[in-house]
């Protein structure tokens, strides 16, 4: 059966300990840890005053397993951009935040080595969010954007490799990845190196941009090897949504915001027929970004309700 796990950034406030009594007081003993250097939750091990085996033993002492690492916030410096908005990440050169980006990929890969996690899930970033437009007389597009990711991930998947560690990245309007057809450019430009690449796919995060989280499935079901659970709401009105009410926007898409599952608009149990028919193997990660539900009551039912639908879910004769 397919692991239930959580996303255990929702805790990023707080310290490695509390963080891990807060995943099993929800119910969770499998994880993605976070790396995120604004966390405080491994502040101690980017420091370099706790070492891998300690955040190994900590995570044995409370009964969770580390399925994926990860880091979405220093990595995506790999590719930038690079302007002042990124500056609260680290604050530098374009040279200092790509630098600062590889190490922050290296050092979450190695932790997955030392912690016993087969994937690390990395946010890359994007160098030029406006080449998924095309220009009159012009030959750039999106395909550079991956041919540069290319270029500047070699060290890194290397690492991968010999670490026996395999990289995920997850479909998000700020990566490379976010569509169907940013997706199948990223798996042909990297072919030859899907032994160590895949994707983490949130039907959540492909909502925001307007692609179905169903068909993607079934196109790259051997490329998935992670699964984000969270819900999104689009807003509909004709009108800007009321500004208190935590509305966002990732472009020229309409608002969003997103939910717990159950909250939102996703169709969970098709997605979930489709995750049965393409024989999907890998874990189901809830991730809790709703500030409109407490956070842990808001895992808990996410938990609840996934593992019903995961349990009904799988193939039975037919009757008639």
């Amino acid at each position: 059966m397919n692991e239930i796990g959580m996303c255990a950034a929702v805790f990023g406030d707080l310290a490695l300990g509390e963080a891990l009594d807060r995943v099993t007081g929800t119910g969770f003993d499998v994880i993605d840890l976070p790396t995120d250097s604004p966390f405080r939750t491994l502040k101690e091990w980017w420091d370099g005053s706790m070492s891998g085996a300690d955040v190994r033993r900590q995570l044995d002492e409370h009964g969770i397993k580390a399925a994926c690492v990860s880091n979405s916030r220093d990595s995506l410096l790999l590719l930038g951009p690079y302007g002042p908005h990124t500056d609260p990440v680290l604050a530098g050169t374009p040279e200092e935040k790509r630098a600062h980006g590889r190490r922050a990929a290296l050092r979450a890969i190695d932790l997955a080595a030392e912690v016993g996690a087969p994937l690390a899930r990395l946010a890359f970033g994007c160098p030029d969010f406006a080449r998924w437009l095309d220009w009159q007389g012009s030959a750039v597009g999106w395909r550079d954007n991956v041919e540069a990711f290319a270029r500047e991930s070699r060290e890194i998947l290397a690492r991968a490799r010999d670490r026996g560690v395999r990289i995920c990245v997850e479909t998000h309007p700020k990566q490379i990845v976010f569509d169907f057809a940013s997706v199948k450019a990223f798996l042909e430009a990297m072919e030859d190196d899907l032994d160590v690449l895949s994707l983490c796919v949130d039907p959540a995060n492909l909502a925001t941009v307007g692609c179905r989280g169903e068909p993607l499935l079934r196109a790259v079901a051997p490329h998935v090897s992670c699964l984000h659970v969270k819900d999104v709401e689009i807003w509909t009105g004709d009108t800007p949504p009321p500004a208190d009410a935590r509305w966002v926007r990732y472009g020229p898409q309409p608002p969003i915001r997103f939910r717990a599952m159950g909250w939102g608009d996703l169709d969970w149990r098709r997605l979930i027929t489709v995750l049965v028919e393409i024989g999907y193997q890998g874990p189901y990660l809830v991730e809790h970004e709703d500030v409109f539900v407490q956070r842990e009551k808001g895992l808990v039912s996410a938990r609840e309700r996934l593992h019903a639908l995961v349990q009904a879910g799988g193939r039975s004769r037919r009757t008639w």
